[in-house]
Formats: C-alpha cells, sequence, structure tokens
C-alpha cells in the first residue's frame, strides 16, 4: 500500500565520466511543506520603506517579530544615501558624455 513516502536508494549520477553523487539514499515522509517560515517574512518586510517608517516612529511593536526602532532609522537611512548617490551619479555621467 502506497503510504505517500518518497524513498530514493544508493542513487548514483555520473557525468562524462565524474562521480557527482556516489550512494545517495534518504527518505521523504509526507506532511505539509513550509517553503518560507512566517516569521521570517515578517521581519524582512521592514526593507519596504513605508514599513520601516511605522516601525521608526511607532512607540509599541508594530508587529510581533518586529525589529526595534532604530533599525526603520537605518533602512530608511540606506534607501537615501543609495537613491541620493544614484541621483547625483545619474546626471553627471551623462552630462560629461
Amino acid at each position: 500500500m502506497d503510504d505517500g513516502r518518497i524513498t530514493v536508494a544508493r542513487f548514483v549520477k555520473q557525468s562524462q565520466g565524474v562521480i557527482a553523487v556516489d550512494d545517495l539514499s534518504f527518505s521523504v515522509e509526507p506532511g505539509p511543506v513550509t517553503v518560507l517560515q512566517r516569521d521570517w517574512v515578517l521581519t524582512v518586510q521592514v526593507v519596504v520603506p513605508t514599513v520601516a517608517s511605522a516601525v521608526m516612529i511607532s512607540t509599541t511593536k508594530t508587529f510581533d517579530q518586529g525589529p526595534a526602532a532604530w533599525v526603520g532609522a537605518v533602512v530608511l537611512l540606506a534607501f537615501g544615501l543609495v537613491l541620493g548617490g544614484l541621483g547625483v551619479a545619474t546626471p553627471r555621467r551623462r552630462d560629461i558624455a
């Protein structure tokens, strides 16, 4: 009877005389597959400027996994420096050429 388990035993992969994989065995049990953990996704959203500003000015945590207020300020400062540098570099390169 098929229980949904995937099993690979003694797998070997060879290409142009070179063995890339030798004697690989594994088994995968059925169950939920989580590609991205929710906590990671919520924490990384602070790189969006609107979320970074909300984190920076909030007196409490904006969301459970929210970083400290200074992280929002650093993200906004980084955006300003990068975009300001691009704004200065682009016209100069065009005007010189």
